[in-house]
């Protein structure tokens, strides 16, 4: 045997424990095998997770409809994709605060809004939003006039 093949039966490879397939009807998951905190629905209760349920055959009639009505408990997400682009330090603070909550800025951004709205602060968002739209259309401008003077000076070098 080489030295080779004795390293690598010497060495033992980390294994990770095979997941289950909730729809996978040959897959028994025992109750409570779960690690995932339960999200909460709009109505108060967990609810229920495909991963905890016993699997005997596909899914009946019944447990379908009950997870349609579930997710159709929730507000619809919008297909539509918005592109931020924020101010650096804004961005930082942002991704700090979400990594230490467990949680993303589109969600983070969601909640924001929703709880600033019902608040009689949201006329001061709503200024300090403007003024920093007018800061971005001014360096905007900024940045378009020195491109625009630079091409001007290169054109007269020629």
């Amino acid at each position: 045997m080489s030295l080779l093949d004795e390293i690598r039966n010497a060495t033992t490879k980390a294994t990770v424990p095979p997941r289950a397939n909730p729809l996978d009807p040959a897959i028994v998951v025992a109750p409570g095998q779960s690690t995932s905190p339960e999200p909460e629905t709009p109505h108060g209760h967990a609810p229920a997770a495909l991963g905890t349920a016993v699997p005997t055959g596909i899914a009946g009639g019944s447990e379908l409809q009950q997870l349609q009505d579930e997710l159709d408990s929730y507000p619809r997400v919008s297909d539509k994709k918005v592109t931020l682009r924020l101010e650096e330090e804004v961005l930082e603070s942002l991704d700090e605060t979400c990594r230490e909550h467990g949680i993303t800025i589109e969600t983070y951004l969601e909640a924001l809004h929703t709880v600033i709205a019902t608040q009689l602060s949201h006329e001061q968002v709503i200024s300090d939003a403007k003024q920093r739209v007018d800061r971005r259309r001014r360096i905007g401008t900024i940045r378009s006039t020195l491109t625009k003077l630079k091409n001007l000076q290169s054109g007269f070098r020629r």
